[in-house]
């Protein structure tokens, strides 16, 4: 199973607040707006990985981070 996240680059981030406003998830805080916080994160349990945010950011201030969950085949024999 493949699942996405945006993540956040601060060094980029003017915290014009687009996509505060574009996330159909809210998953993005208030706080960025402004600026007024430097421990901002995207909340990964509210993020779906749906990009609006990043097409909004022309600053190129958010990513979407790709992870693949592994799932181990095991198989098992009953005597």
């Amino acid at each position: 199973m493949t699942t996405a996240k945006a993540k956040l680059i601060l060094a980029n981030c003017i915290g014009c607040g687009a996509c505060v406003e574009k996330c159909p998830t809210n998953a993005i805080p208030e706080s960025l707006v402004g600026y007024i916080s430097g421990l901002a994160e995207i909340d990964e349990v509210k993020c779906t990985g749906c990009g609006e945010c990043i097409q909004t950011c022309s600053h190129e201030a958010i990513i979407l981070e790709i992870s693949r969950d592994t799932v181990k085949k095991v198989d098992y024999i009953i005597e």
